[in-house]
């Protein structure tokens, strides 16, 4: 059955390694078979390396229709707690938002840099493998955005939100400096001062759809 899904998902792009997401299907599944998206997301949270890009592609968009980014204020109070220097919480926090989802990025990246920051002050409670295994939960999700678009307007990077739109940018492609964002339909598009090994062009393009249905149903 995922296999079927997969292929009504990326039939029209199943010559090409990038795959746009599309959103209808991927609800119509989260709607008909969420196990089926749950189980995918066990195993890319197990870093199962035998998982299949468009496996990955599932887990990763239909966990954010199943969830409907309701972790984002909780993932927010844990960045926010971190900046703080107050990393015993932020770890807490980030550990409350990854149980309502546990893909988001801004919640993994906050718990794996909470364990770092614990472990250079001599924390007993932690090893180092501890913070690495949410970097590299990050880092797939991270790969599974680069499959869907390669950032111009006519192929843009498909995201969950806006807050993904600049880890993937910052702690993925390496772009830390923007002049300004705009929004082109669905799409937000970043004008980019600096370029990176990763990405040299001057805009980049995120097709952040479904945070936007989102609030439009709010």
């Amino acid at each position: 059955m995922i296999l079927f899904f997969s292929i009504l998902f990326f039939a029209a792009f199943a010559q090409s390694e990038i795959k746009p997401i599309n959103w209808s299907a991927v609800e119509r599944l989260a709607a008909n078979q969420p196990d089926s998206i749950r189980a995918l997301v066990e195993r890319l949270v197990a870093v199962d390396r035998t998982l299949t890009a468009d496996e990955k592609r599932l887990a990763v968009y239909g966990q954010a229709v199943l969830t409907k980014n309701r972790e984002e204020g909780m993932a927010v109070k844990a960045e926010e707690a971190y900046n703080a220097g107050k990393y015993k919480e932020s770890y807490r926090l980030a550990n409350y938002a990854l149980e309502m989802n546990s893909l988001s990025l801004t919640a993994l990246r906050i718990a794996e840099w909470s364990i770092r920051r614990q472990l250079e002050a001599g924390s007993p409670n932690f090893f180092e493998s501890d913070a690495d295994n949410f970097l590299k939960r990050a880092n797939s999700i991270y790969s599974t955005i680069e499959t869907t678009g390669n950032g111009t307007q006519k192929m843009p990077f498909f995201v969950t939100k806006a807050s993904d739109e600049y880890n993937f940018m910052r702690y993925y492609l390496e772009l830390n400096e923007f002049a300004g964002q705009s929004e082109v339909g669905n799409c937000d598009v970043i004008e980019l001062t600096q370029i990176s090994q990763y990405y040299t062009k001057k805009k980049i393009w995120f097709d952040n759809s479904h945070a936007k249905k989102l609030a439009k149903e709010k």
